[in-house]
């Protein structure tokens, strides 16, 4: 067993998930501490320009599973390709992002080798040769540290937009090709078609101001308030989950994991909790402001400016001002 660390990466199309690069920059700081090796493992089918780009992102190996099988993907085998190259290349720590994905993958490549596996971290550590996972519990309210330990390698998942890139320029990474040894007939799933979402008429992601609105707006006539305040501002409203699940707006306008990843100049929190699954799709907003009653509510901890109150009686005033 080695002390390298090794990167589950994730990219649609031509395109890495941000996710990847924050993963790197996590995974290079325990290779530096271990001073060991951080590998960077890149899966699908004509990926030759996702391995070039992260030739000099802070990887010092990346390997290339590129095989028509892999794309598209295919939790299973997908699967199947991590554990083959985990028995290969021994790490001491494996890192995934906390997407659909890791949360599909991880599970069960830590049944397979029998190891601790630390999910929906916010951050990873080591402490005197001990690997401890950061993660929140009680919907956020508290954080708690773990202990992984046990056979290797030690699996985390880390949250989205919980650790901060820094510009990481180093030498050019050995580029290691990775045979896939998976037989067609052991594919039990096969991918039969793509459905996309109805294209709505506002694209959230380009937006650069967003009210958005969560299950504290009460009703769907309460939008009307968001809606001017966006008018005033020159935004548009967005929403967490409930709203879009009760149908008040359309799930084009659903901010979170499962929805859209949006980064505004400016995101108005208002009636949002806070929960995990709907900050890791606004984190990276240049400025967030939240208002909402509870002072306790998980979403202060991600504002930059918070407004404890009645949504109803601030937002008419910040519409005033704004149209002044």
């Amino acid at each position: 067993m080695t002390t390298d660390i090794l990167i589950v990466s994730e990219h649609k199309e031509e395109e890495f998930d941000n996710v990847t690069f924050e993963l790197i920059q996590k995974g290079r700081e325990l290779a530096d501490r271990l001073n060991s090796r951080l590998k960077v493992l890149v899966l699908g089918f004509g990926i030759s320009g996702l391995v070039a780009e992260l030739s000099n992102k802070g990887a010092d190996v990346v390997l290339a599973a590129d095989d028509s099988r892999l794309y598209p993907y295919i939790p299973e085998v997908h699967t199947q390709v991590v554990c083959d190259v985990i028995k290969t290349v021994e790490p001491a720590i494996l890192l995934l992002g906390h997407t659909y994905r890791g949360i599909e993958m991880a599970p069960a490549i830590a049944t397979r080798f029998n190891v601790a596996y630390a999910s929906n971290c916010l951050n990873c550590e080591l402490q005197d040769g001990e690997f401890f996972a950061i993660r929140p519990v009680l919907e956020s309210t508290l954080l708690v540290r773990i202990q992984l330990n046990g056979p290797r390698p030690w699996i985390a998942s880390i949250q989205k937009g919980s650790v901060a890139i820094q510009k990481c320029e180093t030498a050019v990474a050995e580029v290691v090709p990775v045979k896939v040894e998976i037989a067609e007939e052991d594919i039990r799933t096969r991918t039969v078609g793509f459905t996309s979402l109805p294209a709505g008429d506002i694209d959230i992601s380009k937006a650069d101001i967003l009210v958005s609105v969560g299950r504290g707006i009460q009703s769907e006539e309460g939008l009307q308030a968001a809606e001017d305040l966006a008018k005033a501002l020159g935004g548009v409203v967005a929403c967490s989950r409930p709203v879009a699940d009760i149908g008040w707006l359309p799930l084009d306008r659903y901010v979170g994991v499962s929805g859209k990843t949006v980064r505004p100049r400016v995101y108005l929190a208002c009636g949002i909790s806070g929960a995990n699954q709907h900050t890791v799709g606004m984190m990276d907003s240049q400025l967030i402001i939240a208002i909402n009653k509870d002072i306790r509510a998980p979403i202060f901890r991600v504002a930059h400016y918070g407004v404890v109150g009645d949504l109803f009686e601030i937002m008419p005033v910040l519409t005033q001002e704004s149209s002044r």
